[in-house]
C-alpha cells in the first residue's frame, strides 16, 4: 500500500513492502573485505552485519546482498610477445548470505 512521505518539500509516493515478510536464517559472508561489517539501508532500515555471523533476513535484502558483484578481468600473456593473448571477464560476489536450513524456505512455499 503506497504512503506519502515528504522529501525535500515534495511529497513523494512510496511503496511499503513490510507487510508479511518471509525471512530466512543466513550465515552473513563478506566476501569483498572479509571480517568487516557492513552498513547499509535498504527499503528504508538500517542494516549492520557482521562478518560470520548469522541473521533473520527478509528475502529481499537477501536476495540483494547476493545480486551484488564487481566484474573482474584476467589476462593471459604470451612469455615470448609479452602481448595478451586472452582476456577473461567474470562476476565475483561481493556479499554471500548462505542459508542455514534451507527446509524452512520449502516448507513455506509449500504451504
Amino acid at each position: 500500500m503506497p504512503t506519502e512521505k515528504t522529501v525535500s518539500g515534495k511529497s513523494v509516493r512510496i511503496n511499503t513492502i513490510r507487510k508479511a515478510e518471509k525471512c530466512l536464517d543466513v550465515l552473513f559472508i563478506n566476501n569483498e573485505f572479509p571480517k568487516a561489517d557492513l552498513e547499509f539501508t535498504y527499503l528504508d532500515r538500517r542494516w549492520h552485519l557482521l562478518d560470520g555471523e548469522s541473521y533473520k533476513l527478509p528475502l529481499t535484502v537477501i536476495e540483494h546482498l547476493n545480486g551484488l558483484v564487481v566484474p573482474e578481468s584476467e589476462y593471459d600473456i604470451d612469455p615470448q610477445t609479452g602481448q595478451v593473448t586472452r582476456m577473461r571477464i567474470y562476476s565475483r560476489h561481493r556479499f554471500t548470505c548462505q542459508p542455514k536450513n534451507l527446509g524452512e524456505l520449502m516448507k513455506e512455499e509449500k504451504e
